[in-house]
């Protein structure tokens, strides 16, 4: 792996106080921030269009002490917050990394508050296991409202952003220290001078090279964001930067293909629905993956569908019968918060017919493979969820950063001027619930789109 560029050999071709890359919801709230701070910023995303996993994501946040919690008449603390997600931890046996979890308990409601300031509706608060308090928030309707919000609040504060320009290499001085980027446009380099960097382009878990670099194991599936190429991070690592390995082992993911892409939940297969892939092999669970990824199908009838929970259920705060009645849900969702069978109606992945012959057809398997199936088939109507596939999910592998979100070197020393947020610094993984890795996009991304305006405000570079 060749070294960054320097700047004894550049010629610069423009100039920012500070550099983005990545318009994804980190970068674009980096960005916005130091905007605010009133430095010159200029975002540099690869892709056409912006967003990134936040553009994909459902939109939940879960957070205590947030306005819509006292509006509802919750009265949350975010000590209890830290204290069940210990006992959570604690039940199950795994560690909580308690620093980690208050940095995004703490600054969260700091983030629902510029949210709603930039138009951003929610809804709930709603329960959500483990919780004992209601935490669960949707922004209405997903998490491409956000995208659309920093976008707005970023142009109106005059950031440069800039498509289909992805970063090339970082550019040192002679003490070290950032002082710019190379970024391709319409197939030539561009050299941009700047006196900070925010790294901000998600994660790289189609990647796998890198990820079996750092986990020392083969990687092998199907990725669901194949945008994830790690260029960032290796970047960021010719300029010195330590990578840190996936925090969990990689493991595969039942989800949908269409949107919403959301993962079904263990209840709902636990009431009788069953996944039948096109070839007609019944798939358990997405570790029991042996042979080539299908498309599969969830598959159940009418005697299943009257266990599921529905509005009907719901009495509020939020939507909140599959907690009062223990009837399973089908999967978490935007807006609503839980996806009922009702509210899937209206979805490109939703099909009803009478027959198991419809059943055969809509998957493109035999009927005799669902008979053999072991699927609860003996009332109609039946109902066809998919397609769906298992994709790989690596998480929590990014670089290494402290508290400032400034990128760590080899050494364990920060590199001056430079920075990461999101899932390009992947510093959470999973805390029990939902929304944690939106929480964490936004919550790093303002801390480091607040530090690197400090830095140019400091004359630091």
């Amino acid at each position: 792996m060749s070294g960054p560029l320097h700047l004894s050999r550049t010629i610069w071709d423009d100039a920012v106080d500070a550099v983005v890359i990545g318009g994804g919801g980190a970068g674009l709230m980096a960005a916005l921030v130091a905007a605010e701070k009133g430095v010159e910023v200029g975002l540099f995303e690869r892709e056409a269009a912006l967003g990134g996993k936040t553009a994909l994501a459902m939109g939940i946040l879960t957070a205590s002490q947030t306005e819509f919690q006292k509006q509802a008449g919750i009265d949350d603390r975010h000590e209890d917050h830290l204290a069940e997600l210990r006992d959570y931890f604690d039940r199950t046996g795994a560690r909580l990394e308690e620093e980690k979890a208050r940095f995004l308990i703490e600054r969260s409601p700091e983030t629902f508050e510029q949210l709603t300031a930039l138009g951003v509706e929610f809804r709930g608060p709603h329960p959500e296991k483990p919780h004992r308090t209601p935490r669960l928030h949707n922004v209405v309707p997903d998490g491409g409202a956000i995208v659309a919000a920093l976008e707005k609040g970023c142009r109106e504060l005059g950031v440069r952003i800039v498509r289909e320009s992805p970063a090339k290499d970082l550019i040192l001085d002679h003490a070290g220290r950032v002082s710019g980027v190379v970024c391709e446009r319409n197939g030539e380099s561009r050299h941009i001078r700047a006196g900070t960097a925010v790294l901000a382009a998600g994660d790289s878990a189609a990647d796998f090279a890198l990820i079996e670099a750092l986990t020392g194991t083969a990687v092998e599936g199907e990725v669901f964001r194949s945008f994830a190429s790690g260029e960032v991070q290796k970047m960021a690592m010719r300029a010195g930067a330590r990578m840190n390995p996936p925090q969990r082992p990689p493991a595969p993911q039942c989800r949908f293909v269409d949107a919403p892409h959301v993962e079904p939940a263990a209840d709902f297969y636990a009431a009788g629905a069953v996944r039948i892939g096109r070839s007609g092999r019944t798939h358990p669970s997405p570790q029991a993956e042996v042979e080539e990824p299908e498309d599969i199908f969830i598959v159940f009838d009418s005697a299943v569908a009257a266990r599921l929970a529905s509005a009907a259920d719901d009495v509020g705060p939020g939507r909140d019968g599959w907690k009062r009645t223990g009837k399973p849900y089908i999967a978490t969702a935007p807006t609503v918060g839980y996806f009922y069978l009702e509210d899937c109606k209206a979805l490109e992945w939703y099909a009803e017919t009478d027959t198991l012959d419809g059943i055969a057809e809509l998957v493109g398997c035999k009927t005799t493979d669902l008979r053999a199936s072991g699927a609860s088939l003996a009332q109609p109507p039946y109902f066809v969820l998919g397609p769906l596939r298992n994709y790989l999910m690596i998480d929590g592998a990014g670089l290494a950063i402290d508290e400032e979100m400034r990128v760590l070197s080899v050494d364990g020393d920060p590199i001056p001027g430079l920075y990461a947020a999101g899932a390009c610094a992947g510093w959470i993984h999973y805390f029990g619930g939902h929304g944690h890795a939106l929480g964490w996009a936004l919550a790093s991304g303002r801390v480091a789109g607040a530090r690197a305006a400090d830095r140019v405000l400091a004359n630091a570079f």
